[in-house]
Parts: structure tokens; C-alpha cells; sequence
């Protein structure tokens, strides 16, 4: 993934920070995006699963952001917050940033003891929970938004909000296909592949489908 723009990126982030309209939140959001800059660029989003290149954490960040968007946009009736959403999605990860080793190739990264002992949640919550303390905040709204966090990992699988699960299905959905990405491109037309141990899927053989084999 050594052609991601990471810069562009970033930018795209801070852009979609903007659409807060909750001016605690729009802040908060872009101080942490700034503050955090160099570190979710050189980070991985994960230890070899999803996203796993330099800056693949600030890639899953704004993944995920524009799938909850997309999610949000279609179901338009529900008429769900869209600050939480986007301050969650791009935020709900954040502790990788402290928490992961650099990426660097042909080394394994490793995280710490502390983020492995207390859930994945629990360095993004901190991290968010202090940024937002230095603002008068409703007690009750500050909880909502540290639930947004919470509830985007599996191991704490406690949604009790549609913008959590808006952001918890569109985590989901970004680790799946970046996770299979690689696998699915090297595979010939109808040929057979494992998602995991439990699932087996087809590629498509429709004639008009265009698609290159990763090695002609």
C-alpha cells in the first residue's frame, strides 16, 4: 500500500471533521486529529488483519467515517445524529495510536499491556474523555459519546444507540474488505476462496465482469 496518499487522507478527515455542527465536538475532534496527526499516519489499523501498512489506522479511520455516512444517508427516516456518527467513526480507534508500534516491514508489531488488559475501547475513551473535559459538557451527551466508542468493539458488543451501531456495523464492514482485498484481487474469475475458516465464496463469472488476474 506504499501508493496511499496519507496526506490526502488527512485532509479528507479534517474535511469531514468540519460537518460537525456541535462546536464541543467539531473542536475536540480536530484537536485530536491534530495532535494525533504523526502518529495514525505511521500506525497500522491492525496487527496483519485489516488495513496492515503505514498509515493504515488513518485509512480505517476515514473508511469507516464514509461508511456510517453512506449508512446514515440511506436511512434518511431515522434521522440519527450526524455528529456523533462522524465524531465516533473518525475517533473510535484513536488509542491505536498510542497504543500500536510504528508499522515496518518484516517486523511484527506488538501492543501494551495495558491495552491488551483493559479492551480496545479503553485508550480511545481516555484519550477522547480528556479532550472533552476541558468543556463544559452535558454529563449525560458525554456518556452517549463515549458509548459510540465503546460499542464499536466486538469484545463489548453493547450497542444501545442506532448512531453506535450505524458506527459498529460500518467498522465491520471496512475490516472485512480490506481484510479480504488482497485475497479477493489474486483470485481468478469463479474461482473458490476462504474468508475465514468458516466462510467460502465464489468469484463472479459474468462475461462482462472486468477483471484483471493480480498475476497476468
Amino acid at each position: 500500500m506504499e501508493n496511499v496518499n496519507l496526506e490526502a487522507i488527512y485532509e479528507q478527515c479534517i474535511k469531514l471533521s468540519h460537518q460537525i455542527k456541535n462546536p464541543i465536538l467539531k473542536e475536540c475532534c480536530e484537536r485530536i486529529l491534530h495532535d494525533y496527526q504523526d502518529a495514525i499516519m505511521r500506525k497500522p489499523a491492525s496487527l496483519g488483519n485489516y488495513h496492515y501498512f503505514r498509515g493504515g489506522l488513518l485509512c480505517h479511520m476515514y473508511c469507516v467515517t464514509k461508511n456510517a455516512l453512506s449508512i446514515m444517508d440511506l436511512y434518511t427516516k431515522l434521522k440519527v445524529d450526524s455528529d456523533l456518527i462522524i465524531f465516533g467513526a473518525l475517533l473510535h480507534d484513536i488509542g491505536k495510536a498510542t497504543e500500536y508500534t510504528d508499522f515496518m516491514h518484516n517486523q511484527a508489531g506488538y501492543i501494551s499491556n495495558d491495552f491488551e488488559l483493559l479492551g480496545q475501547s479503553y485508550k480511545s475513551m481516555h484519550i477522547i474523555e480528556s479532550y472533552l473535559s476541558k468543556f463544559s459538557l452535558d454529563v449525560e451527551f458525554k456518556s452517549q459519546i463515549l458509548h459510540i466508542i465503546r460499542a464499536t468493539h466486538e469484545e463489548e458488543n453493547v450497542s444501545k444507540m442506532l448512531e453506535a451501531i450505524i458506527v459498529q456495523y460500518a467498522d465491520k464492514l471496512d475490516k472485512k474488505m480490506s481484510s479480504i482485498s488482497l485475497m479477493f484481487n489474486k483470485a481468478k474469475k469463479g474461482a473458490q476462496f476462504a474468508l475465514n475458516e468458516n466462510e467460502q465464496v465464489y468469484k463472479s463469472l459474468n462475461e462482462q465482469y472486468a477483471n484483471t488476474w493480480y498475476f497476468e
